[in-house]
């Protein structure tokens, strides 16, 4: 698959699940709350301030934002702590997914994501099934064109993929997302995806018909309060 073609389906799939997403309270509360167990300040944490700013987007009030952060901090000790998991298996025409759930009842949400792939002629595997399929990066874009002092300062933070075919894509290791952020920020670049997410090492297509079936699979999915994000390998 190309470079333009990588970034087209890497950004479309994300922007359909942040639309999906904006509908839902409850998964836009999650971000933020299993955001803040990394650190509550957002000027110190930027997966933080990418969430809550997904939650405003979303019109999550900014107190109900400010109790998901002290849920998450472990301020607020009544509540139910959430917690990150991770479910693999295959769609319709052996197609590899990996399903990221933020939880407070692990029990529940595998029960519940174990269901929408039997239903749909999928089939839901242990750990380690699919995930060496896909590469966890920190991936990002921004509109617009990219001096070359820019590309130079994100490659020195840790950007091991830079494509400006079609404005600014970037991806490169977890651990560079925060230092990647800090380059955006101080030369005044609002990127329009930040986020760190699984990224399928090759691709598949699909006949029609198979498409027609994960994409009831991967709605049914997403739907699901439990789960936060989707990924496949489908070109």
């Amino acid at each position: 698959m190309s470079g333009h073609s990588k970034w087209n389906n890497i950004k479309q799939r994300k922007a359909a699940q942040d639309k999906k997403r904006g509908a839902s309270f409850t998964k836009l509360i999650r971000g933020v709350e299993i955001a803040a167990q990394s650190g509550g300040d957002p000027e110190k944490n930027p997966t933080l301030r990418v969430a809550i700013d997904s939650a405003k987007k979303g019109a999550v009030p900014k107190d109900t934002i400010d109790r998901a952060i002290k849920r998450g901090t472990g301020e607020d000790k009544d509540s139910a702590r959430m917690e990150e998991a991770l479910y693999e298996g295959y769609g319709p025409g052996k197609v590899a997914i990996l399903v990221e759930s933020v939880t407070d009842n692990k029990n529940r949400a595998a029960s519940d994501i174990k269901h929408a792939f039997s239903k749909y002629g999928g089939s839901f595997g242990g750990s380690g099934t699919v995930k060496w399929m896909f590469d966890c990066r920190a991936v990002m874009s921004a509109p617009g064109d990219a001096s070359d002092d820019l590309q130079l300062a994100l490659m020195d933070a840790g950007a091991s993929e830079i494509d400006d075919s079609d404005g600014l894509n970037i991806a490169g290791p977890v651990e560079s997302f925060s230092s990647l952020s800090k380059v955006f920020e101080e030369n005044d670049v609002k990127p329009d995806m930040s986020s760190i997410m699984w990224v399928a090492k090759d691709t598949v297509e699909l006949s029609s018909d198979d498409m027609g079936r994960l994409q009831k699979m991967l709605d049914a999915l997403d739907e699901l309060d439990d789960v936060a994000e989707v990924y496949t390998n489908l070109s």
